[in-house]
């Protein structure tokens, strides 16, 4: 391995946490960390890629956030290989002559990203991005080069948005949305329940109405006035919030960022058990069930 590439990877795992043992396996596509040449597509990318970045001249935050990219997407992909995933083999890996793979291409445009990237909370996720993206066929190289994009219109706040989005509804629309709002633990919520409304940041309201333009968030019913309410039920995640929040695992932004911003849009961060209204006559109904039986 290049050396300049192994001390961005060594720089990287310190800002990130992961391990520069399983990071280097993958990259130098050792066998004796038990993946074999289950990762050898991966490795050439990582290799002429990353070969490719260190030797240009990188200031120490960029080496930092380049080699944390690296590395943990390395050790995340080692670890879903020993999972029993294995590599897309749609030709995204392949190299043309004359060419560079697919692979290749999205490799370089993550590790540009998180060059520039100042907001450093996002580099985790350009790295599970990376990995994910390595794995799964589910999107070509066109609608990832799209995906990419799009990461790069969207603040660490806009991914936590998204990721509480995941956590209290997913992307499963169902007749839950008609029933009352379920009860909140905030302090201001007795009041927000009662009225239906809340003093939102505007800010914060003006980044979900960005968020529902880019197809990442949708409003399924607004107010009597028409205006979208900025709030689940009525806010669910779009198609494209669906893919970030899968390939870049935003479900694992933790709780210390979410709550805060839970806290100012007066979100649940969790829906009640869905088991309470198995017993109401009419909620049964309208999601297909005959009457609950009676004791």
């Amino acid at each position: 391995m290049n050396d300049k590439l192994r001390r961005i990877i060594e720089t990287g795992v310190n800002m990130i946490g992961a391990s520069s043992g399983a990071a280097i396996s993958v990259i130098t596509g050792n066998p004796e960390f038990g993946i074999g040449s289950a990762a050898v597509g991966a490795t050439g990318a990582y290799q002429r890629i990353g070969t490719e970045i260190a030797n240009r001249v990188l200031a120490h935050g960029e080496q930092k956030r380049i080699g944390g990219v690296l590395a943990l997407s390395a050790e995340v992909l080692k670890e879903k290989l020993e999972n029993g995933h294995t590599l897309r083999d749609d030709g995204f890996f392949d190299t043309p002559k004359d060419s560079r793979s697919c692979g290749d291409e999205i490799l370089e445009g993550l590790l540009r990203k998180a060059q520039t990237e100042y907001e450093e909370k996002k580099i985790p996720y350009l790295a599970r991005f990376w990995a994910n993206s390595s794995i799964s066929e589910s999107l070509d190289v066109n609608e990832l080069q799209m995906m990419m994009k799009l990461i790069e219109q969207l603040t660490y706040r806009h991914f936590t948005i998204i990721s509480m989005l995941g956590k209290i509804v997913g992307h499963q629309y169902t007749e839950m949305e008609s029933l009352r709002y379920p009860p909140h633990n905030y302090e201001t919520d007795r009041d927000f329940v009662a009225s239906g409304t809340s003093e939102i940041p505007i800010s914060i309201v003006a980044e979900i109405e960005y968020l529902d333009r880019l197809r990442c968030v949708q409003f399924r019913q607004k107010t009597k006035n028409d205006f979208p309410i900025s709030r689940p039920p009525h806010l669910i995640l779009g198609t494209y919030g669906v893919v970030l929040n899968e390939f870049m695992e935003l479900w694992r932004i933790p709780e210390s960022d979410r709550i805060p911003l839970a806290k100012a849009l007066k979100w649940p961060l969790a829906w009640r058990n869905i088991e309470q209204y198995m017993d109401n006559d009419d909620f049964r109904r309208r999601i297909g069930l005959g009457a609950a039986a009676s004791v």
